[in-house]
């Protein structure tokens, strides 16, 4: 076991990998090293990583689901930084259910549901977002929605928030609170409809539709927040989402 792994000084994305690179590697790579260097590690040479992935997903059936870690290597995690990082990958093929995923159920947190108050910077294995969804799950939800401690609306358990509050109006969450960013929401681009904003709970009843995105789903509607029931997301915003994360780069231009 390498030291990332008993310390946690590692960062890790999750994409698929749709005959080579899908549109949203080059974000992918920059999250890496961004992530990477704020947690101390040195960012290992990702030059030639999109070659190590065609080797690790040959011969998988299917669409690979790809999980890329950067770990700490060597020294001791309590007196001195790592002597270097590794790069570890692992695939499998994705699950229909991640690549098709039904409408999600999601909590927010009350007296009987306690959602879990983070404060995120890089994507690190987290505890807490395992016991969030794991608790939500148990009282019959897909997820939880999180909160800063300031209130406000940051992310799913593995998934990005995007909101719908107008007829053309956008919402991605959880910039103001340090959340990492969603390399599939950047994806988007610059579009008119799109902008970052802080949403509290106190204003879920404005929201009109819900996505969870993730560069495996693309983007899971939310059907219902605890008893609230949403409208439908843009069909043609989910299939541009799914497409950008399911069909390789080449295939998107």
């Amino acid at each position: 076991m390498l030291r990332g792994h008993r310390s946690g000084e590692l960062v890790f994305t999750t994409l698929l990998w749709p005959g080579g690179p899908p549109a949203p590697w080059p974000r992918h790579l920059a999250r890496l090293e961004a992530d990477a260097k704020r947690i101390g590690l040195v960012p290992p040479d990702l030059t030639h990583l999109a070659q190590d992935v065609d080797r690790a997903v040959n011969g998988i059936h299917g669409l690979p689901r790809v999980r890329i870690d950067l770990v700490a290597v060597g020294g001791n995690p309590w007196v001195e930084p790592p002597h270097a990082t590794a790069i570890q990958i692992a695939a499998r093929s994705a699950l229909t259910t991640e690549l098709a995923p039904e409408p999600a159920r999601v909590t927010v947190g009350d007296a009987g549901h306690r959602h879990a108050t983070v404060t995120l910077s890089p994507k690190q294995p987290n505890l807490s977002l395992l016991l969030a969804r794991n608790e939500a799950r148990r009282h019959g939800f897909d997820d939880a929605l999180l909160s800063c401690t300031g209130g406000h609306l940051v992310e799913a358990c593995t998934s990005a928030i995007l909101v719908g509050i107008g007829d053309a109006e956008w919402l991605s969450l959880g910039h103001s609170c340090g959340a990492v960013a969603s390399t599939t929401v950047q994806a988007l681009g610059q579009r008119s409809q799109l902008r970052c904003g802080v949403l509290g709970l106190r204003d879920l009843p404005s929201i009109r539709w819900m996505l969870l995105c993730n560069a495996v789903s693309g983007a899971r509607a939310v059907s219902h927040i605890e008893t609230h029931k949403l409208g439908s997301p843009p069909s043609d915003l989910m299939a541009e989402l799914r497409h950008l994360c399911q069909a390789p780069a080449h295939a998107t231009l």
